[in-house]
C-alpha cells in the first residue's frame, strides 16, 4: 500500500469487497471513451469483470477515500477471458512468448482508471504493482488488449511489453483490429 503525500494524491491498496460498487461506476463511466470493456453488455454481471475467478490479487486506487482505479492479477486458464472466448486464442501465444507452461503465467486484468485520472500516471502505477506481484510469485506477466480505442497498446510497448499473437473473438466487430496478446519479458 502506498500512502499519499498530500490531499488529492492516489493511494494504492488491496481491493476490498466494499470497493466493487464504486469501481463498477468508474468502469462504466470510462467505457464510452475507452471501449473497455469492449462489450457494454457482458454475458455475466459487471461485478464479475472486476472481481474475477482465478484472481490472485487485486488493488484499488483511491483519491481522498474514493475508488478511482483498479487492477487485478489472475491465472490465465479459467479466467474471465475464457468467458469472453479469448483464452483459447491468446493463452498459446502467451505460453510461446514466455516459453513457459501456462501454470507459470499470470495476467494483468481489469486495469482501468477514472477519466479524471487520465494522464496522471495512475494507470502505470497500477500496472507496476500488478507486474511486481506477478514477478514476486515467479510467474511470467501477460495481458491482452484491444487496439484502436485507446493508447494502451502503445503505452504497453513503450514499457517493454511485446506482442506475441492476436485473437479475433466472435464478439469483436469485423472492422476492428484483432486483440493483441502481449508478454513482458525478463
Amino acid at each position: 500500500m502506498t500512502q499519499p503525500d498530500r490531499p488529492g494524491e492516489a493511494v494504492l491498496r488491496p481491493r476490498r469487497d466494499e470497493d466493487v460498487p464504486a469501481l463498477v461506476e468508474v468502469l462504466l463511466a470510462q467505457q464510452p471513451l475507452t471501449h473497455y470493456p469492449y462489450r457494454r453488455e457482458l454475458p455475466f454481471p459487471i461485478e464479475q469483470f472486476i472481481r474475477r475467478d482465478r484472481e490472485l490479487a487485486a488493488w484499488t486506487a483511491e483519491v481522498d477515500g474514493h475508488p478511482v482505479g483498479h487492477v487485478c492479477v489472475q491465472r490465465p486458464e479459467g479466467s474471465v477471458s475464457a468467458c469472453l472466448m479469448l483464452d483459447d486464442e491468446v493463452t498459446p501465444a502467451w505460453v510461446q512468448g514466455h516459453n513457459r507452461p501456462v501454470d507459470e503465467l499470470a495476467t494483468v486484468s481489469a486495469l482501468f482508471v477514472d477519466l479524471s485520472q487520465r494522464g496522471s500516471g495512475l494507470g502505470g502505477r497500477l500496472l507496476d504493482v500488478a507486474v511486481d506481484e506477478i514477478r514476486s510469485r515467479g510467474l511470467g506477466p501477460c495481458l491482452d488488449v484491444i487496439q484502436g480505442y485507446s493508447p494502451a497498446p502503445l503505452i504497453y510497448q513503450k514499457r517493454g511489453w511485446r506482442v506475441v499473437g492476436t485473437a479475433r473473438p466472435p464478439w469483436l466487430d469485423q472492422a476492428d483490429a484483432p486483440v493483441l496478446a502481449m508478454v513482458l519479458p525478463g
